[in-house]
C-alpha cells in the first residue's frame, strides 16, 4: 500500500491515542464498518416513508405487484411510493403479522398472534371455520397441491384445515419434530415439509419423518424453509444455511464466509442462488460463497428477520427496527463523511501511479483515498486553500490543485507551492497539458485562459478572443482543435484562430460547464440548460419528458458500450443518443433517457461542475454536494420485467367509485379524477404513464404524475385507459381501465324529452279543448239567449199581429179589406210555426237525442191528433241524454219534419212506423207508411229537393220511395 511521505501525517500524538480507543469502543459495540467502508444502493421503508412500525417480520408479494409487510404493529401494503395500513380497525384479529400467503384466487391470508384473517377486495374478515384457532399464535401458513390448508403455530403443532372444512391437530405425538412450526411447503412430489424448533419433519402417504443432527442437520432450530426448482429443500438454521437433496444435508456457516451462523430467513433466486438473513445482517448466496451485507454497507439494521425476491429479482430484507430495505445491486458505492471524507462537496478526482485516488472538495481542503482509508490535507498541511475545485496529474506524476486562493502542488509526496509563474493565479477551475506541445493551460473564473509554453504565461480575456472570463473545462480534440467551455458560450481554437458558438447558433446556454470528447472524437456540452452536441458544424439538443432542458448538465461521460451519461441537479441520466436518432415517436424518444437518482442507490441528485473521472479499473467517479458515488454502469441491470399498473383510485363527482364494471352516472357527476400506480421497484418515481380518455384525447398523453383529473365532462361513453413504462423502456403488458357514461341531463332524457312533447300536446290539447269548450259554453249561452230573444220578442210580436188581424176582421170590413187580414194573420201564424222550429234548434237546452225524439213526436201528435193514424215509434238503443250536434239535430229534424208533412198532406196513410238509430257514431232515420198518394199530389217536388239539400248539410244520404207507399231513409256521420 502506498503511503505519504511523512510531511504529511498528522503529528499529533494524542489524536491517535483518541481515534485508536474510539475504534476500539465501536469494535465492542459492533458498529464499526468493517473492510472497505463504503455504502451500496439499499433503499429503506420505514414509519418515515409510511410503514406502520419499523418491525418487518414478513414479507410477501402478489400477483398484482404489490409488495406485503406484516409488522408488529399492522399489516402493509406498498405501491413503491406509498403505504396502505391496515389494523384491528380494519378486521385483523390482532395487529401483530406473523404469516402471509396468496391463493390461487388471490385472497391475502393472514397470520396473526389471534388466528387467521383472510383479504378479498381490500376486506379483512374472519373466516367462521377458523374461529378455533383465534387461540394460537400463527407463524405459518400454506395450501398444499390438494386445496387444503395447514396452519402452523407457535407450540400447538400444525392444524390442517381438509376440503370438508374440518380441522385437526398434529402435534409432536404424532410426529412432528416440534410444536412451533415455523414454515411450511412442498415439494414436486407431493411431500410436504415442516420446518420447526426441533428439527425438519415431512409428511408423505400420511407418514411423518423427522430430520435432526443424527441426520446430518447443522442445528434442530430450523427458522425458514424453502424449496429449489430442483427439489433441493433449503433450510434456515441455527447454524448456518442447510440443503437436502434427498439423501445428504449440505451445510454452510460463518466458516464458508457467512456472516453469522443464526439464520432467521431464506429466499431463493434461481440458479442455487439465494439471500439470508441473520441475526447480524444479510448475506447473498453463490456458487458456494456469500457475500455479506450489514449497516456499514447500507442496511439500516443488522437483524434481518425476513426476506424476499421479488418479480424483477430485487431483494427486499425485513429487519428489525429498520423497516423493509430494498437491495438493487452493486453498481454504486457511496462515500460520505460518515466514511471518513473531510467534505460532502466534491469537485475533482485524479489517481496517480501508485493507485491513490486523490479527491478535491469544496472547504475540505484535498482527500488521498488508497482504497481502504481516507486521509485528508488542509491548509495547515501546506495547502494554498482548503476549497479545492480541480485536480491534474502531469506526465511528471505530480498532482495539480487548483484552489479559491491558488495553486499547490503534490510533488515527491510533498505539498508544494504554486511554482512560478502560476502563483497569482486564483479560482483555477480546470488545467490542460496539451499532448503535441507541451503547452499548459489553465482556466479560471473570472481571469480569462492562460497558457504557458514553457517561457511565458499568456492570458486570453473578453478584451481579445473570449466571450466571457469564466472558463470552465479544455478539451483538445484529434483533428487539433482546443474546445473551451466558458460562461459566453463554446470556444474553438483552431490554428490560432478563435471562434464561439453561442444561444445564437443553437446552444441551449450560453453557461458551458464541461466540454466532452467521446470515443469517436464527438464533442459534448453541458450546460445550465440540458446538454448539447456538436454535429457537423451545428448544435444538436435534446429533450426529455423529464425536463433535461430545465436541468443543470454539471458534466458528462460515456461508458463502454458508447452509452452517454449526465451528470445534472436531478440525478444521473442515461442517454442513448443512437436510440434517439432512430426514434420515430416522441416516446420512443423519451424511451432513450434513463434517470438514476437518490432512490437507485445514488449518493444525491444534486452532481458538482465537473466531478467525474475514470480509474484505471475502468469504475467512474462522481462527486456531488453530498459525498461521492463509484460507479459501475455495467453492473446496472436493465428490467425486462414489464410493469404492473393499476387504477387505486377513482372520484366521481367527489364521491368514490370502484373500478370494475361499466358504471352510470349523473350529468352533474362530470368531474372524474383518477389516480393510478405501476408498480416496478427499481426506480419507481421514474415510471412514465401513458393515459387517454376516449371522447376526450385524440392522443396518449405522457408523463409521471400518478393522478389525471377531467373537470366537466359532457354527456356520454367514455373509456380511461393507462399503462406504464419502466426505467428500461419496458412496457406492461395490459392496460388499466376504467369505463363509465355519463348521462344526459334529466331535460335532455328521451323519455323526458317524450314526456314532454306529450306534456307541451297535453297542454295544447287542454287549452284548445279549455277555449274550445269555454267557447262552446258561450255560444250555448248566445244560442240560449237568441232562442229566448226569439221567442218571447219575436214570436210574441208575431202572436199578437195574428191576434189584432183576427180581432180586426169581427167588424164590418170590405171583403177585400177582410182577405188582405186574414192572409196577415195565416201568415204570422205560420211564420210563428217556422220559428218556433227555428228558436227549438238554435235553444242549447235541446241538443239531446231524447228532445229531438220528443220534438219528433209532438210534430207527429200535431198533425194527426184528429186522424185515425197508427203511429209506431223506435227508439231502443238510443242514449236520450247524449248531445248531438246542432247542426245535426236541426237538419235531422226538418228532413224527419217535411217527411211526416208529405204524409200528411199528400198519403192516404193509416199507419207510420218512425225508426231512429244511431251506433258506431252513425245514425239513421227510417219514416215509413202504407198509403198511396192522393190524386191531388203536388207535382212540384219542393219539399224532396228541400230534404236532399238539408241531407247535404251534415254529409248524410236520403233515400225516398213512392212506389209502395211512402218512404224516407236518411243515413249519415254523427261527426262532420
Amino acid at each position: 500500500m502506498y503511503s505519504p511521505p511523512k510531511e504529511l501525517y498528522i503529528p499529533d500524538t494524542m489524536a491517535r491515542r483518541f481515534l485508536i480507543s474510539a475504534m476500539i469502543l465501536l469494535l465492542t459495540f459492533g458498529l464499526f464498518r468493517e473492510g472497505e467502508s463504503q455504502t451500496l444502493p439499499f433503499r429503506s421503508y420505514s414509519i418515515e416513508q409510511g410503514l406502520s412500525e419499523s418491525v418487518a417480520r414478513e414479507l410477501l408479494q402478489d400477483q398484482n405487484g404489490y409488495i406485503w409487510i406484516g409488522t408488529g404493529y399492522g399489516l402493509n401494503r406498498f405501491d413503491g411510493t406509498r403505504f396502505k395500513s391496515y389494523y384491528q380497525r380494519n378486521g385483523l384479529n390482532d395487529n401483530q403479522i406473523n404469516a402471509l400467503f396468496e391463493d390461487h384466487e388471490g385472497r391475502l391470508w393472514i397470520g396473526t398472534d389471534s388466528g387467521i384473517n383472510v383479504m378479498e377486495n381490500d376486506s379483512i374478515r374472519s373466516h367462521p371455520s377458523l374461529e378455533g384457532l383465534k387461540r394460537y399464535v400463527i407463524d405459518s401458513i400454506y395450501r398444499d397441491h390438494q386445496g387444503e390448508w395447514w396452519f402452523g403455530t407457535e407450540g400447538a403443532g400444525v392444524w390442517l384445515w381438509d376440503n370438508n372444512r374440518q380441522l385437526t391437530q398434529y402435534s409432536s405425538v404424532h410426529g412432528l419434530a416440534g410444536n412451533r412450526v415455523r414454515e411450511i411447503s412442498q415439494d414436486e412430489e407431493g411431500t410436504l415439509w415442516f420446518a420447526t424448533d426441533q428439527g425438519l419433519t415431512s409428511l408423505e402417504s400420511g407418514n411423518f419423518k423427522t430430520y435432526t443432527r443424527d441426520h446430518g442437520l447443522p442445528h434442530e432450530e430450523l427458522h425458514d424453509l424453502e424449496v429449489g426448482e430442483d427439489g433441493r429443500i433449503w433450510l434456515a438454521t441455527e447454524r448456518g444455511i442447510s440443503i437436502w437433496d434427498g439423501s445428504d444435508f449440505t451445510s454452510f456457516g460463518t466458516e464458508e464466509g457467512l456472516i453469522a451462523n443464526s439464520v432467521l430467513s431464506i429466499s431463493l433466486q434461481g440458479n442455487g442462488r439465494a439471500w439470508v438473513g441473520t441475526e447480524s445482517g444479510a448475506a447473498r448466496f453463490e456458487n458456494g460463497r456469500f457475500r455479506n451485507y450489514t449497516t456499514g454497507e447500507g442496511l439500516t439494521s443488522n437483524i434481518v428477520y425476513s426476506t424476499l425476491i421479488d418479480r424483477e429479482g430485487h431483494a427486499w430484507l425485513g429487519t428489525l427496527g429498520g423497516g423493509a430495505n430494498l437491495f438493487l445491486g452493486e453498481y454504486f458505492y457511496n462515500f460520505t463523511v460518515d466514511d471518513g471524507l473531510s467534505s460532502n462537496v466534491i469537485t475533482s478526482f485524479v489517481e496517480d501511479r501508485e493507485g491513490n485516488l486523490w479527491i478535491a472538495s469544496y472547504g475540505g481542503g484535498v482527500i488521498r483515498y488508497d482504497g481502504e482509508e481516507f486521509e485528508s490535507y488542509f491548509v495547515e498541511d501546506g495547502l494554498a486553500d482548503n476549497k479545492v475545485y480541480t485536480l491534474f496529474k502531469d506526465p511528471q506524476n505530480r498532482i495539480w490543485i487548483g484552489t479559491a486562493v491558488g495553486i499547490s502542488l503534490i510533488e515527491n509526496g510533498k505539498l508544494q507551492p504554486s511554482p512560478e509563474p502560476f502563483s497569482s493565479l486564483n479560482s483555477v477551475r480546470r488545467f490542460f497539458k496539451d499532448p503535441d506541445n507541451g503547452d499548459f493551460w489553465i482556466a479560471t473564473y473570472n481571469d480569462g485562459l492562460f497558457r504557458y509554453d514553457g517561457e511565458e504565461l499568456t492570458q486570453y480575456t473578453e478584451e481579445d478572443v473570449l466571450e466571457n472570463n469564466t472558463v470552465m473545462s479544455i478539451q483538445k480534440d484529434r483533428q487539433g482543435r482546443l474546445w473551451l467551455g466558458t460562461y459566453g458560450g463554446v470556444t474553438v481554437l483552431d490554428n490560432g484562430e478563435f471562434t464561439t458558438y453561442s444561444t445564437e447558433h443553437g446552444l441551449p446556454s450560453n453557461g458551458v460547464i464541461k466540454v466532452y470528447l467521446d470515443q469517436n472524437d464527438r464533442a459534448w456540452f453541458a450546460t445550465f440548460n440540458g446538454f448539447a452536441r456538436f454535429n457537423d458544424g451545428q448544435i444538436e439538443t435534446f429533450e426529455s419528458s423529464f425536463g433535461l432542458s430545465e436541468t443543470i448538465s454539471y458534466f458528462m461521460f460515456q461508458d463502454d458500450r458508447e452509452k452517454m451519461w449526465i451528470g445534472t441537479n436531478i440525478g444521473l441520466v442515461r442517454f442513448d443518443y443512437e436510440k434517439y436518432r432512430q426514434a420515430d415517436s416522441e416516446l420512443e424518444r423519451d424511451l432513450s433517457f434513463r434517470l438514476l437518482t437518490k432512490d437507485q442507490g445514488l449518493i444525491a441528485n444534486e452532481m458538482n461542475a465537473g466531478a467525474v473521472y475514470r480509474d484505471g479499473s475502468g469504475s467512474f467517479w462522481l462527486g456531488s454536494v453530498e459525498g461521492i458515488s463509484r460507479f459501475f454502469p455495467e453492473q446496472l441491470p436493465e428490467y425486462t420485467t414489464p410493469p404492473l399498473v393499476h387504477l387505486e383510485e377513482v372520484i366521481v363527482g367527489g364521491e368514490m367509485a370502484q373500478p370494475g364494471e361499466r358504471k352510470i352516472f349523473s350529468h352533474d357527476q362530470n368531474f372524474v379524477q383518477f389516480e393510478f400506480t405501476g408498480i416496478s421497484f427499481d426506480a419507481p418515481e421514474n415510471i412514465l404513464f401513458e393515459y387517454r380518455m376516449s371522447g376526450v384525447d385524440e392522443e396518449w398523453t405522457r408523463g409521471y404524475d400518478r393522478r389525471v383529473r377531467y373537470p366537466s365532462l359532457s354527456p356520454g361513453e367514455y373509456h380511461f385507459q393507462v399503462r406504464a413504462y419502466n426505467s428500461s423502456g419496458v412496457k406492461s403488458d395490459f392496460l388499466s381501465g376504467f369505463e363509465f357514461d355519463i348521462r344526459q341531463p334529466l331535460w335532455f332524457q328521451w323519455w323526458f324529452l317524450v314526456l314532454m312533447a306529450c306534456f307541451i300536446i297535453a297542454a295544447i290539447f287542454f287549452i284548445y279543448h279549455y277555449y274550445r269548450v269555454r267557447r262552446m259554453v258561450e255560444i250555448e249561452r248566445m244560442r240560449v239567449q237568441i232562442a229566448s230573444d226569439l221567442h218571447d220578442d219575436v214570436g210574441s210580436s208575431l202572436t199578437e199581429l195574428a191576434l189584432q188581424t183576427d180581432f180586426i176582421r169581427t167588424g164590418n170590413l170590405e171583403e177585400a179589406v177582410e182577405e188582405t187580414l186574414k192572409q196577415i194573420g195565416d201568415h204570422s201564424r205560420r211564420i210563428v210555426s217556422a220559428l218556433d222550429d227555428i228558436v227549438w234548434s238554435i235553444d242549447a237546452r235541446n241538443d239531446t237525442i231524447g228532445d229531438l225524439t220528443d220534438r219528433m213526436q209532438d210534430h207527429v201528435n200535431r198533425l194527426f191528433s184528429a186522424a185515425n193514424v197508427q203511429v209506431d215509434y223506435n227508439f231502443s238503443g238510443l242514449e236520450m241524454n247524449e248531445s248531438l250536434p246542432v247542426q245535426i239535430k236541426e237538419n235531422l229534424y226538418l228532413i224527419f219534419k217535411e217527411a211526416i208533412n208529405n204524409i200528411a198532406k199528400h198519403s192516404n196513410a193509416d199507419h207510420i212506423a218512425i225508426s231512429l238509430q244511431m251506433s258506431q257514431n252513425k245514425f239513421r232515420l227510417n219514416v215509413t207508411d202504407n198509403g198511396t198518394l192522393r190524386t191531388d199530389k203536388r207535382k212540384s217536388g219542393q219539399g224532396l229537393r228541400n230534404m236532399n239539400m238539408r241531407a247535404k248539410r251534415i254529409g248524410a244520404n236520403v233515400d225516398i220511395e213512392d212506389e209502395q207507399g211512402f218512404q224516407v231513409t236518411v243515413e249519415g256521420s254523427l261527426h262532420l
